[in-house]
């Protein structure tokens, strides 16, 4: 299992009936989260057409960068399509886009494959489109007749390059279909293209982000170095020169955050002992040692742009700054707070390595493994995890701000301000079940737990939302609990309790909504059932008011028995050694 991707480790899922039943992901599968992100940006597309029509120019639009006036012109979808939604003819590139799309409008379908049909039918109009049978004209809608035409006019002027594509939000052909169908078009040199719904919003994401370029000039000149397919420069750059790279491009006296997007975690300013020291560093004599005494930054970068045979800047397109953004950021307020701290210093300068690599897998694996030290918290490793990526984009969709990394901040109110460490803590505690390891084993759901609690064949916004929701109207009792506390007036508050319980409350409103038969993801019944699972806890409490309430929310007893009280039988579940046992 070691040699397997993050993303494709088993998950172990537990059915209703309680048995353990082996989910396997594979990149590229639907999963719901993509589904709910993907349907939400199509339906918001403008015009009245119906939604698997809006889907088909999306895909137009983010595969081969068509307009939607050329999208729509594109499309055959009509009956007699033979198979065949749209065509796209490139006279330039002298390239021809055949296309079919199928798209699930209910989440619930995302699990059906492309169908098998679909194969013979685009194999039979290849077939007759490439020997140019004359009656594939008699079989096929006007708009596809047309576009046949046309590519025989096409390949009569000489040679087109043909291009299947097969796009969904849903699962791809199944191997056996698929392997039919690659031997098929070989025989004609087509290639075959598949497209889910993950690639879709990879190249939405990519179009919508400006490629920056940026220039950065070495002290001497840099080493190239390459492996296969990758490249590399490493070399030293003065300080100064670091500032100037990551200040804005409008404004030099403000920093560009948009360059730490994929690092682990933003700028902390000078709130951590390290960037304080490094700050002091940098002002002391013994500053133009500092490339001595540093790490060094890694940038990762579309591509690289330089003049050989000199020392000259140079230009790299999109580039991230994957590890060093406290350094970097520290070198740049010692700038901005006086020029002359890094200019007056002979050789005071830092290591830089830049990457170039367009492969967003390999530039993640560079960020976490750039950053293992200690100092970084699995959080931190999390934040830029395409999945918590997908889900921020997905909570902006509703009104929703998400904190990714520790150092993320919102404008909005807390009631629509989501962070993911305690929307991991939610999730373990309400729809899987186990509020004890969300107080006891929080470094863990970032870490081997993260995939079976952020699981993307279950999460949308809609379980995202009411759990955050019953979260926070349970959290105003916890504060005015505090406050009551904090507070000389004399007497105990009721639900003083609340301060270590608040995830068993969500547990047992997850099961008095299953004891009732409603979904624990509908808000307004899950709401209206507070008051019962606070009552349930807190009678559980005063019957145990010889236990610590500390103690009692961190057993595997106390789960187990809230449970035999709302629904009349006991959890299911394996009991962990590093958790007490009390009953």
């Amino acid at each position: 299992m070691q040699h397997l991707r993050l993303d494709q480790r088993l998950q172990l899922k537990r059915c209703a009936v309680g048995t353990n039943v082996i989910a396997f992901h594979q990149p590229g599968e639907a999963t719901k989260l993509d589904w709910c992100l993907l349907d939400g940006h199509v339906r918001e597309m403008n015009g009245n057409s119906h939604v698997p029509l809006k889907f088909s120019v999306y895909a137009l639009r983010h595969i081969l960068r068509l307009s939607d006036d050329d999208a729509i012109d594109a499309i055959t979808d009509a009956s007699q399509d033979r198979g065949v939604d749209a065509v796209v003819i490139n006279d330039v590139a002298r390239e021809i886009h055949l296309f079919q799309f199928k798209y699930n409008e209910c989440v619930d379908h995302i699990a059906r494959q492309f169908p098998a049909r679909s194969v013979d039918l685009v194999i039979s109009f290849i077939i007759d489109l490439l020997e140019n049978r004359r009656t594939l004209l008699g079989t096929v809608n006007q708009q596809l007749k047309n576009k046949v035409q046309a590519i025989w006019d096409a390949i009569a002027q000489g040679p087109m390059k043909i291009n299947l594509h097969f796009v969904s939000n849903g699962r791809r052909l199944e191997c056996q279909h698929r392997g039919r169908l690659v031997e098929t078009l070989a025989k004609y040199e087509v290639d075959f293209h598949e497209h889910g719904a993950a690639e879709l919003l990879k190249l939405s994401q990519v179009r919508q982000t400006d490629k920056v370029r940026r220039k950065l000039e070495f002290s001497n000149p840099p080493q190239e170095t390459r492996v296969g397919k990758r490249r590399m420069i490493v070399g030293v750059v003065e300080l100064s020169e670091l500032a100037r790279f990551v200040s804005s491009a409008t404004n030099h006296q403000q920093l560009d955050a948009s360059i730490f997007s994929e690092n682990v975690r933003g700028s902390l300013g000078l709130k951590t002992d390290v960037n304080r020291a490094m700050l002091r560093t940098i002002a002391k004599p013994q500053g133009a040692e500092f490339v001595f005494r540093n790490n060094g930054i890694t940038i990762v970068t579309d591509q690289i742009l330089c003049q050989a045979g000199g020392n000259f800047p140079i230009e790299m397109v999109a580039p991230q700054i994957v590890n060093g953004c406290q350094t970097a950021s520290t070198v740049f307020m010692a700038y901005k707070k006086n020029p002359a701290m890094l200019e007056r210093k002979e050789g005071q300068s830092i290591f830089v390595k830049v990457i170039e690599s367009r492969d967003p897998h390999f530039n993640e694996d560079i960020a976490l493994s750039t950053n293992s030290q200690t100092r970084i918290f699995g959080r931190d490793l999390r934040a830029i995890d395409d999945t918590q990526q997908k889900i921020e984009r997905l909570l902006r969709r509703h009104g929703f701000s998400y904190l990714r990394k520790r150092t993320d901040s919102s404008e909005l109110p807390r009631c629509q301000t989501v962070d993911m460490a305690r929307l991991g803590q939610l999730i373990l505690s309400y729809y899987q079940g186990q509020p004890e390891q969300a107080k006891t084993r929080t470094n863990d759901i970032f870490g081997d737990m993260y995939n079976a609690v952020f699981d993307v064949q279950f999460l949308d916004a809609e379980k995202i939302i009411t759990v955050h929701t019953l979260n926070f109207m349970l959290d105003e009792r916890r504060q005015a609990a505090r406050q009551r506390l904090r507070s000389n007036e004399a007497g105990v508050y009721d639900e003083e309790w609340i301060l270590e319980g608040l995830y068993h409350v969500l547990f047992v409103i997850a099961q008095v909504c299953q004891r009732d038969g409603v979904s624990p993801w509908h808000l307004k019944q899950a709401v209206s059932r507070i008051n019962e699972a606070v009552e349930i806890v807190g009678r559980f409490v005063e019957a145990h008011s010889n236990v610590a309430a500390y103690r009692l929310f961190r057993t595997v007893g106390t789960g187990d028995s809230l449970a035999r009280i709302v629904t009349g039988t006991p959890r299911q579940r394996k009991l962990q050694r590093d958790q007490l046992e009390l009953f």
